[in-house]
């Protein structure tokens, strides 16, 4: 008989059915899925991409006489807090994503758009004696992209979103970051900024949906 399943083991098992569950939904929807394998108990957070990495496009070309427009996509890769997540950045995934970046938009993007994608974009990190200051991409950071002049982040400081790491993000990318402090309903600190903060649509206020 084998030994009961630990409470981590019950958590991955979650976030698994959780995953699977949103990709089939995504091709349901027409949404492609371009899945990254994983390397098992090495990497257990790998179905959280996002934390390491991010990927951003220009804006939109301006009109006639008002600049070329021709600024390609940016791919960012994140300093992760944890060994275990530092591991999920490897060059097969990397290069994917390059390449389906490329081949998204920007100047020159196309079947083979690689080559035109500002690939692994990183600031220099500031660092501790324990290693780069950590940032853990759209996890630390919710970027309101359509705010003007400039778009604007906000970041919830935490011991994985380092405020050095955000002010150099920030400078880097050209995006204005607002930083905070928050605390859950026990006291401890939020660890993501993305568990208390979000840029959207409220939909209670248009007719017709609830």
């Amino acid at each position: 008989m084998g030994a009961a399943p630990s409470a981590r083991d019950a958590v991955e098992a979650r976030a698994l059915a959780e995953h699977e569950g949103l990709c089939r939904a995504l091709l349901a929807a027409g949404v492609s899925v371009v899945p990254s394998p994983g390397r098992g108990a090495e990497t257990p957070d790998a179905v959280f991409p996002n934390n390491w990495i991010s990927t951003h496009f220009p804006p939109e070309p301006p009109s006639a006489g008002g600049g070329t427009g021709e600024e390609p996509p940016r791919v960012w890769t994140y300093p992760m807090r944890a060994a275990s997540r530092r591991r999920e950045r490897t060059p097969w995934t990397l290069a994917l994503v390059e390449g389906l970046a490329g081949a998204g938009g920007g100047a020159g993007g196309g079947a083979g758009g690689a080559a035109s994608c500002a690939a692994d974009r990183r600031p220099d990190w500031p660092s501790t004696d324990a290693g780069p200051c950590p940032l853990e991409g759209t996890g630390s950071l919710v970027l309101d992209r359509a705010r003007a002049p400039r778009p604007r982040a906000v970041a919830c400081l935490s011991e994985r979103t380092a405020p050095a790491a955000a002010d150099a993000w920030g400078r880097a990318a050209g995006v204005d970051v607002v930083a905070f402090w928050a605390r859950d309903a026990r006291g401890g600190p939020v660890y993501h900024t993305n568990v208390v903060a979000w840029i959207g649509l409220c939909v209670k206020g248009v007719p017709g949906r609830t």
